[in-house]
């Protein structure tokens, strides 16, 4: 290296680099929020009467057109051919429908703080799930932080005292339905991707495909909500969580061609936290010792996870 050669390290401090290495952290802190936002939005919609199925079929389709609109505007419009059809209906039945019903029963009676601490589990799980299928390899430090996260989940549980209230406690015990359903969606969607498929129309194909297939249960149920026009909080909640679901997947997709899954899977730690503050801001919600324990618990398990992972160089 000559005397004139600046050194690499005054290099990587250029702007361009810095936009580089900061654009996909701001993208996940705004993700986060996001998804933390949504189980408020989903409070709200619930406490207000909106009934399960009206808000995942309208989270669904006003998600899915936009990203839809995306996919035209990109030309890579979904596939409609059976292997494809196929993937988006497991999916969308795993990964929105079920979860998001789920979801939004229990949050009727459970904070909104301690459900974005519940849903913090996804990892944890997706990797229990993915070590039978040889989509992971063991390692025990790893699955010392699927111990840690199952701790973390008995203890915002079991504890008396844990919850506000005692009658809380079969409510939290069923929305961990909705992580588990996530993190089969996470095995299935990787072990089934369409070889070659790009992730957007992936992503619009499940969201249309689970409104389709909400729609005449809502229907039959009479269960069928009216946003027009919004004319209360369950209304305007309903739309927010389509704005927050079609951005979110955007930003989702930019984030993992960006800098790739593993660096994505970081976002459990922004939710957990963003969760329990869009709670305290929009419902007062003062959570016990035992619910900052279960939480720091899932999120130690979930640093061993990331960790000891493997570094990915796919890019996304």
């Amino acid at each position: 290296m000559t005397a004139a050669e600046p050194p690499p390290a005054d290099r990587s401090r250029s702007p361009a680099a810095w936009r580089q290495a900061l654009l996909p952290f701001a993208l996940l802190l705004i993700l986060g929020n996001l998804w933390g936002f949504a189980f408020s939005l989903a409070k709200a919609a619930a406490t207000a009467g909106v009934p399960p199925l009206a808000y995942a079929f309208w989270q669904s389709l006003g998600g899915g057109l936009v990203v839809l609109a995306v996919c035209l505007w990109r030309r890579q419009p979904p596939r409609m051919v059976p292997r494809y059809l196929r993937y988006y209906a497991v999916t969308g039945l795993c990964g929105i429908v079920l979860p998001n019903v789920n979801m939004l029963m229990a949050l009727a009676h459970t904070p909104a703080g301690v459900m974005s601490i519940v849903v913090t589990v996804v990892p944890l799980l997706t990797y229990a799930y993915a070590l039978p299928f040889g989509l992971e390899r063991f390692d025990a430090a790893r699955a010392a932080g699927i111990l840690l996260g199952f701790a973390g989940a008995m203890v915002l549980v079991l504890p008396r005292g844990s919850l506000p209230s005692p009658e809380m406690t079969g409510w939290v015990l069923v929305s961990f339905l909705t992580p588990v359903l996530y993190a089969i969606t996470n095995v299935y969607s990787a072990a089934a991707r369409p070889p070659g498929s790009a992730s957007m129309p992936l992503a619009c194909g499940m969201l249309l495909t689970a409104a389709a297939a909400i729609a005449p249960v809502m229907w039959a149920s009479g269960s069928f909500h009216p946003l027009w026009p919004p004319s209360g909080p369950g209304e305007w909640a309903v739309l927010g969580q389509i704005c927050v679901t079609s951005v979110a997947f955007i930003l989702f997709f930019e984030i993992q061609r960006l800098s790739g899954p593993v660096y994505l899977s970081q976002v459990a730690y922004v939710v957990c936290l963003a969760g329990v503050f869009w709670g305290f801001i929009f419902f007062a919600e003062v959570h016990s010792l035992w619910v900052w324990g279960a939480g720091a618990l899932i999120l130690a398990g979930l640093a061993l996870l990331n960790l000891r992972r493997r570094p990915d160089r796919s890019g996304g």
